[in-house]
């Protein structure tokens, strides 16, 4: 939704107009109930602010730990060094994932198969992306 808006520079009370129209069933009777609730219509002006009371009403607590599970059990087993990058580059964002450059390397390089984590450690870097293009893991891609 956030690239469709952008890309077609919609204004946001349009843009709860378009997600509202979506909505069907359960999601309708909600939000007309949290319309119900305000005394000038609609409490939000952004798909921003309609995405933030979505995910507080459909998303249940535990759907964010579960993700950050999944991104710290993330290991590039079988994959080649520039397919796991992008996987955690992926999963970081999706994630919405806010770490410094340090710990972004570090939680790469964590994620590494053994033999590779000892050769990468000879190597000096201070960005994720020098990290995974280093000659080692261009040689495995």
């Amino acid at each position: 939704m956030e690239q469709i808006f952008n890309e077609n520079h919609v204004k946001d009370q349009t843009q709860v107009d378009i997600v509202v129209l979506g909505f069907f069933e359960y999601a309708k009777t909600w939000w007309h109930k949290v319309c119900k609730n305000y005394d000038q219509g609609s409490p939000v002006t952004s798909w921003m602010d309609i995405k933030t009371l979505m995910r507080t009403r459909f998303v249940p607590p535990s759907y964010r730990k579960e993700l950050l599970l999944k991104l710290q059990r993330l290991h590039q087993g079988p994959m080649c060094v520039s397919e796991y990058f992008k996987e955690l580059e992926s999963q970081m964002f999706r994630f919405g994932i806010k770490e410094t450059n340090k710990e972004k390397i570090k939680r790469f390089v964590n994620g590494l198969r053994r033999d590779i984590q000892d050769q990468e450690e000879f190597y000096e870097y201070s960005a994720l992306q020098n990290v995974s293009h280093l000659p080692l893991g261009l040689k495995l891609i």
